[in-house]
């Protein structure tokens, strides 16, 4: 692993980042860093930790004094997130009187990352924070009795508000039930639809995943962009830009989270290294991607979503080698690509059930049974929501067509499987346990990684 680290500068820096990220949490990653400076050789490669360990403990987090009483608010203030949205509620941060605050109101009218809207309510205390949310900025609730948007944010974020609100209404026209909020979970990234059956369904499956950590959306969307794209009379690199700014785009509409982050920017590297005449690299993007997030956000490095996506993806760069040899026949071809894609989900399960177990409090020993069932549907499922919704502009009928007679059944047969594997027969309770085991775990499973050289 030492020899991939010094290798790539941006490894060593979001090492070196994250650990002064955590250092006042955990003052035991001095311990880390000096044995990683120790280990690593070249003197540049040590320069790059050392500099992005004093950046990490320059924007490191630290808890916020939590409120204790009840105050009232009354102000103008910026919204600093987009808004999740539920059936009736939109849920997103606010910075407001020098405070920044998790707002909670009615879901209309819309609001936006950006806009300035004069709020009236009462902040109230946060009574508890599980692991994943102790360290977020904001410090209380606050229950909006009214509002009014004062001034909107830029034309691109109404955009991109209008795009998943449209969604979600092409959705909820044509489906209903657990299947509408599965889908607009997995496209949208809406996880606050998702009734709380489902999602313990979900942990009880091992499914968990497709929603916290997988990114497939932003694939099949951008290659579905690229295909529209090969029939216009442009450049290779024209299209690279022009998806790169529709991405940018449903990165807002999902709002702006880890794994859809990482997925568009290691998309684009790896389309554009051939640019620079240099061959893509996963592992580089994914770290360059991860140091931009937490530059961004620091308080991520401390959450759920963040670790779900990154060492998920992290893992499979490692330790997931597809086949180089060429099968001669349909049957070996058939073979192979049915040992790679047991390889990659065993992988993937590897890298997030310890994840879950620590969060969520629970392990699924139908874990890679539920992911052989459910994988190669979510992208079929995720192809067609977005054709329908998009057909539905030009051809309504069509686009509700779509919907009904092959989303439908595509939806509903994701969600039974859901509920089918997730009724509690594999569920393993898992007693909570301190976070250093998790260190401890895949800090063994690095040290195991050993370069593959390919003979010519």
């Amino acid at each position: 692993m030492r020899e991939e680290i010094e290798a790539r500068p941006l490894a060593a820096s979001l090492l070196g980042l994250i650990l002064g990220l955590v250092v006042f949490y955990c003052p035991s990653v001095l311990i880390g860093l000096v044995a990683g400076l120790w280990v690593l050789r070249p003197m540049k490669v040590k320069s790059v930790v050392g500099v992005a360990f004093v950046v990490g403990v320059a924007l490191a987090p630290l808890s916020p004094e939590r409120l204790r009483a009840n105050v009232p608010i009354h102000g103008v203030g910026v919204v600093a997130s987009v808004p999740q949205l539920s059936s009736d509620t939109q849920i997103c941060e606010l910075d407001i009187n020098e405070r920044r605050l998790l707002m909670i109101a009615p879901r209309d009218p819309p609001v936006m990352i950006g806009d300035r809207i004069r709020v009236v309510g009462a902040a109230k205390p946060i009574q508890s924070l599980g692991p994943s949310k102790r360290f977020e900025i904001y410090d209380r609730r606050i229950q909006v009795d009214s509002f009014e948007n004062v001034k909107q944010g830029s034309w691109v974020t109404q955009f991109a508000d209008g795009w998943r609100r449209s969604f979600m209404d092409f959705i909820g026209r044509n489906l209903s039930g657990p299947s509408a909020s599965l889908v607009d979970a997995i496209c949208f990234n809406q996880r606050a639809m998702l009734d709380p059956l489902t999602k313990e369904e979900m942990a009880n499956s091992g499914a968990v995943h497709i929603v916290s950590s997988a990114g497939i959306q932003v694939i099949v969307f951008g290659l579905l962009i690229t295909l529209c794209f090969r029939f216009l009379p442009i450049s290779r690199s024209t299209q690279i830009f022009m998806l790169a700014g529709v991405l940018g785009v449903y990165a807002l509409a999902t709002g702006l989270q880890p794994q859809v982050i990482r997925t568009i920017v290691v998309t684009l590297l790896g389309m554009c290294a051939y640019l620079f005449r240099r061959d893509s690299d996963a592992l580089s993007a994914l770290c360059l991607a991860g140091t931009c997030y937490l530059l961004w956000r620091p308080e991520a490095v401390f959450a759920m979503g963040f670790q779900f996506s990154f060492i998920t993806a992290g893992f499979v760069a490692l330790f997931y080698n597809r086949s180089r040899i060429t099968p001669k026949t349909l049957k070996g071809a058939f073979i192979r690509s049915a040992k790679e894609f047991v390889n990659l989900m065993s992988v993937i399960l590897l890298a997030t059930t310890p994840l879950i177990a620590y969060y969520l409090g629970v392990v699924s020993v139908t874990s890679l049974f539920a992911n052989i069932l459910l994988c190669g549907c979510v992208p079929v499922m995720v192809t067609v929501a977005f054709m329908g919704h998009a057909l539905s502009f030009l051809v309504p009928a069509l686009g509700d067509a779509i919907a009904t007679h092959l989303l439908t059944p595509i939806a509903g047969w994701v969600s039974t499987t859901i509920g089918w594997l997730g009724d509690g027969t594999g569920r393993v309770d898992v007693p909570a346990f301190s976070a250093f085991w998790l260190v401890a775990f895949y800090g063994a499973w690095l040290m195991t990684y050993r370069r593959r050289v390919v003979q010519p």
